[in-house]
């Protein structure tokens, strides 16, 4: 499958750096602002910015969109798509006071990924645990990159298994 434009991808252990495990919302925002054209962070330069312990391990080190959301235009939209009772209890940094938009269908989830994408603008996605960088839609599912892969990172995700998960953070 081909990228809709030409793109280095971010993903774990580029720039030799071993990010296995926790920096995949990282290599996301890696991704997106590369395909944005805009300048890409290091990891290194986003602990920084952002007070992260670098010495950290595991959780310690990871970030949610609500983290990277300085490195984008200041119109970008921070939504939350949940099914459960209390989205808190499934995110480690980002409340949902924090999130502009929490949709609970999954029309209204669809409506504003499609429109993202209508308007050429990748979403980062995070569902708690894996992030990923949602570029497109071919006929029911959604193309991703994910950085988890060390190649073959644009891929296919259904609908069904999209919504199967408990909640995603979508930062576009």
């Amino acid at each position: 499958m081909l990228l809709p434009i030409e793109i280095d991808i971010y993903r774990y252990g580029s720039q030799h750096l071993q990010d296995h495990g926790w920096g995949c919302v990282y290599r996301s925002l890696q991704n997106l602002t590369a395909m944005r054209k805009l300048p890409v962070p290091t990891i290194s330069q986003m602990q920084q910015d952002i007070g992260i312990d670098p010495s950290g391990t595991g959780r310690h080190l990871w970030i949610e969109p609500i983290d990277v959301r300085r490195y984008l235009p200041e119109n970008a939209a921070l939504v939350l798509f949940s099914n459960v009772d209390n989205p808190d209890d499934y995110m480690l940094r980002t409340r949902a006071s924090d999130v502009d938009r929490i949709v609970t269908t999954k029309q209204d989830a669809d409506d504003f990924l499609r429109a993202c994408l209508a308007k050429q603008q990748p979403v980062l996605l995070d569902d708690s645990v894996y992030s990923y960088l949602l570029i497109g839609l071919l006929d029911d599912d959604y193309i991703y990159i994910d950085p988890h892969c060390s190649d073959n990172n644009v891929r296919c995700l259904s609908r069904s298994e999209f919504y199967n998960r408990n909640l995603w953070m979508m930062l576009s």
